[in-house]
């Protein structure tokens, strides 16, 4: 449960490092478009890209089936994380929470 929420953090403190390093470069100069783009600049990157959108997208559908299965609030932090800070925060934060809530589940 604990390795759910230490992948949580790395996945918000890594891509956001380099977010910080591209603002600093940039001159704070940053936009979907261009963030899009760059993902795509190559066959390696565009295959990369879309293998995170395919998998993000599937990961944040079963969050709403999983989710209102387990009865879960708030299930759109997880939608504003994935957009805000990044997917690699998001996915395992709910993993941490839902495995949270079955333990939850087990006790009463």
């Amino acid at each position: 449960m604990c390795v759910y929420l230490l992948f949580s953090i790395v996945g918000a403190i890594l891509p956001g490092y380099y977010i910080i390093l591209h603002l600093i470069e940039t001159k704070g100069s940053f936009t979907i478009a261009e963030f899009i783009s760059s993902g795509m600049a190559n066959l390696l990157s565009s295959a990369i890209t879309l293998d995170l959108f395919i998998g993000a997208g599937c990961f944040l559908l079963w969050i709403i089936i999983e989710g209102h299965r387990m009865r879960m609030k708030n299930l759109w932090f997880y939608f504003v994380f994935t957009f805000t800070i990044s997917f690699a925060f998001a996915g395992p934060l709910f993993l941490f929470m839902r495995e949270r809530k079955l333990r939850m589940k087990k006790l009463i």
